[in-house]
């Protein structure tokens, strides 16, 4: 899907090219832009508690733009013009996208990687850039004219690569080569982007620390995600609240998120109210106070509440289950799903999707994932079952 866009001051606009390379074409500059001004209205950074209790910092404007291109790839089935944080192999020529391993069956037109250390990889060999346009949203492949890693040939699908560089980030020259022989050398197929806060929307946020009236006010407020669809969707996506955090540029004074992934009260309670509800259906263990318990003779995982009454059971199949689907939906590896550290709900589609931000060594992965799945990962994670589940 493609929109048509307008700045709201014609002395000023959201993202300026450098000269020096190409541009966002005209027919996609909307798309780019609207998610942009979205991400200006959150504050650079926010601290996260990891499981062991210590403490990280999140990058939430580029966060907030993957988040919701990832949305929209997720709802149109990855068969979309704008593809996010795409991961390259940089040891071919020209670089490889990686693609999915979980889809095999679909052969070529198997969509990219959403791991962001997939398998194979190799360590000062992989980039990946902010936003990958495709010619041709009906053709999953985003690179060039090559073979990917399976040996199956692919046509050049590749319109531009897209760098945006919010205010103090900087570009360093090897990632800039390397962002170059993605776009096959061609300056012109390279776009860097410096986003300006035409609105002051970042100087708003920072104001907000000296106004407390106006932050109380405008934390009620939910703010919407610009999610897109080919097909309505009945529910509007929004931003989850933990996003909105304030910083004085200077001292940073933002709250400690706690960790979805840990089940707490408090990460829990910034969610919002229809994201709570969506989430009582199926991981209850999120809001109550209980224990799991294992069967070894059915290797099964019960919950049991704080009245001794058995609420929730996972078979050894149903895990393996929702694991297998886990694996195809997101690239993970069972070692990765161990090592995540911290997670947070992003953006929420009541009832469709839910895009969630997980930690792992370090690097935030961005994932769309359905109600269904997100209550398998959490209890998952909850449960901790083993290394059982690797082999299965």
């Amino acid at each position: 899907m493609r929109v048509t866009y307008r700045t709201v001051s014609t002395a000023c606009t959201t993202l300026e090219e450098r000269k020096e390379y190409g541009q966002v074409p005209p027919a996609d500059k909307g798309y780019v832009a609207e998610k942009v001004e979205y991400a200006l209205r959150f504050p650079r950074v926010t601290t996260v508690r990891r499981k062991d209790g210590t403490t990280t910092q999140a990058l939430l404007q580029q966060l907030v733009v993957s988040a919701a291109i990832r949305a929209d790839e997720f709802l149109a089935d990855f068969y979309w013009h704008y593809k996010a944080e795409v991961c390259f192999d940089m040891s071919f020529i020209p670089p490889k996208p990686f693609l999915s391993r979980g889809s095999v069956a679909e052969g070529a037109n198997r969509r990219h990687s959403l791991n962001p250390f997939p398998r194979g990889y190799v360590a000062g060999f992989l980039r990946r850039p902010d936003i990958i346009l495709v010619e041709d949203a009906h053709v999953r492949w985003p690179g060039l004219s090559t073979s990917d890693h399976e040996g199956e040939p692919h046509v050049d699908n590749l319109r531009r690569v897209v760098e945006m560089k919010f205010p103090g980030d900087r570009l360093p020259k090897d990632q800039r080569d390397d962002y170059v022989r993605i776009a096959a050398g061609s300056l012109s197929r390279l776009v860097i982007a410096d986003v300006i806060d035409c609105n002051g929307n970042l100087n708003r946020v920072r104001n907000a620390v000296s106004q407390p009236s106006l932050q109380s006010s405008s934390s009620a407020i939910k703010e919407r995600a610009p999610v897109r669809s080919e097909n309505p969707i009945t529910e509007p996506a929004f931003y989850e609240k933990w996003l909105h955090q304030v910083e004085d540029g200077v001292t940073q004074l933002q709250r400690e998120v706690d960790s979805l992934v840990e089940g707490a009260r408090l990460g829990i309670q910034e969610l919002s109210v229809e994201t709570q509800a969506w989430l009582r259906k199926r991981a209850v263990w999120l809001f109550e106070t209980g224990h799991w318990i294992r069967d070894v003779a059915t290797d099964a995982w019960t919950w049991i509440d704080e009245t001794g009454q058995a609420v929730i059971r996972w078979t050894r199949e149903g895990m393996i289950a929702a694991w297998r689907e886990i694996q195809q939906k997101t690239d993970l590896a069972w070692e990765q799903i161990k090592e995540i550290d911290w997670g947070q709900i992003v953006i929420t589609v009541a009832g469709a999707v839910a895009v969630v931000a997980l930690a792992i060594t370090g690097v935030l992965l961005i994932v769309a994932i359905s109600e269904t799945m997100l209550a398998a990962l959490l209890a998952l994670l909850a449960i901790g079952s083993a290394g059982s589940l690797a082999a299965a």
